[in-house]
């Protein structure tokens, strides 16, 4: 007898919650895993990948939307929100940044790279005491002529920084 009259009081409580239903979009699209939480009851729903969304609630509930690109809003749930699927737009927040001030400007000084020339007797050095730079690079591998190569040592220039 005692669990009867128990369950008497515990189903209108429990038949009092109701699942609202519906979709959460912004301007462009359905926006997926935007937070429900129904903050009189504490439970707590997600909307899916389609932007659909359930949640139990009871009359003058609190529903708290939450989307990380989005206002948050709140609703006060009343009886039209149990007719039929309800639909929620969230508004778009756009990142803005707090104001700074400018306290000094520092300029960097472009520096012009200074032009030195390499003289024709430091090649004729290098190309004579180096193993690498000799005159088998120059016909092997750069395919100078012989009769040529002086060419080659004539009015190269090397930038200096």
């Amino acid at each position: 007898m005692k669990y009867l009259i128990v369950l008497l009081f515990i189903i209108p409580l429990v038949s009092n919650a109701q699942t609202i239903n519906g979709f959460i979009y912004d301007h462009e699209t359905t926006v997926k895993g935007v937070k429900l939480l129904n903050t009189t009851q504490n439970i707590l729903a997600y909307s899916d990948d389609k932007g659909q969304f359930k949640i139990k609630a009871r009359l003058k509930d609190t529903l708290i939307i939450n989307s990380y690109f989005h206002s948050q809003q709140t609703i006060i749930i009343s009886q039209n929100y149990f007719k039929k699927e309800i639909i929620i737009e969230l508004q778009k927040i756009a990142n803005a940044l707090d104001e700074s001030k400018v306290t000094k400007i520092l300029e960097k000084k472009i520096k012009t790279p200074e032009i030195v020339y390499v003289q024709t007797q430091d090649l004729i050095t290098l190309f004579k005491n180096n193993r690498l730079f000799n005159q088998s690079l120059l016909i092997s591998e750069l395919k100078i002529k012989a009769e040529l190569q002086y060419l080659f040592f004539f009015n190269i220039v090397v930038f200096k920084t």
